[in-house]
């Protein structure tokens, strides 16, 4: 592989070659996001899509997203590349608190300069949606959950088989926040867990953060507005 600068060649070992071998497009980058999975993915090319329609897509930055794989996968590639001299940006989860291996992944990355887009202590990416959206969005992504999954009863898994009773401001709760959350994220229960449905969980989540649908103290905000910054420069 040739460096961003094209003046350096370089070879991979086992923790990135599947990589090289399963997304090469990335390897024509200057600049990389290594998302941790497929939902992260979705949710990144939904706004280099939003951002194509002024002309300030990923292609214009030299910008390429790849679901890096979850676990410590991501943050290994990410600290890979940077070191081959590539712009690196990570997505990822906050939610395995014991794990030391991706812990010091984590650190050794910021300590590199690595751009970490990351929630909450003990949240993943689905936490600090239903987290941190207006009750109204969390409504309207119960909804697309129940449009996109035809297998399952969405509404009866969280225990609100009345649409309209769901909607009432008198049941925004963090502990039905967390309900929905737990259930959006479960690996028998997901609902946002490839590409296609993250682009519409996308979809929605960026017009909310363009329209000022966020609060701008929010964790959710601020990381999106990272992403953001970062992309622009």
């Amino acid at each position: 592989m040739i460096s961003p600068n094209h003046n350096t060649a370089y070879s991979f070992n086992e923790d990135n070659i599947s990589l090289l071998r399963k997304q090469p497009h990335v390897f024509f980058a200057k600049r990389i996001i290594c998302c941790e999975g497929k939902t992260e993915l979705g949710i990144v090319r939904k706004l280099d899509e939003q951002l194509n329609l002024s002309g300030n897509g990923f292609s214009s930055k030299g910008i390429v997203a790849a679901d890096c794989g979850g676990g410590t996968k991501h943050y290994q590639c990410a600290i890979d590349l940077h070191i081959k001299g590539f712009d690196v940006c990570v997505i990822s989860d906050n939610d395995v608190l014991k794990d030391d291996k991706l812990k010091n992944l984590h650190n050794q990355a910021l300590e590199l300069g690595v751009t970490i887009i990351r929630w909450d202590e003990g949240y993943s990416f689905e936490g600090q949606l239903f987290k941190d959206l207006k009750w109204e969005n969390v409504n309207e992504l119960v909804a697309l959950a129940n449009e996109l999954n035809e297998d399952k009863d969405i509404y009866a898994s969280i225990e609100f088989k009345d649409v309209n009773k769901l909607k009432d401001p008198q049941n925004d709760t963090d502990e039905l926040r967390e309900r929905i959350a737990k259930k959006a994220k479960g690996s028998r229960t997901a609902w946002f867990k490839n590409i296609e449905k993250a682009e519409r969980v996308g979809d929605l989540l960026w017009n909310c953060f363009w329209n000022n649908k966020i609060d701008n103290n929010s964790s959710l905000y601020k990381q999106m507005d990272k992403l953001r910054l970062w992309i622009s420069k």
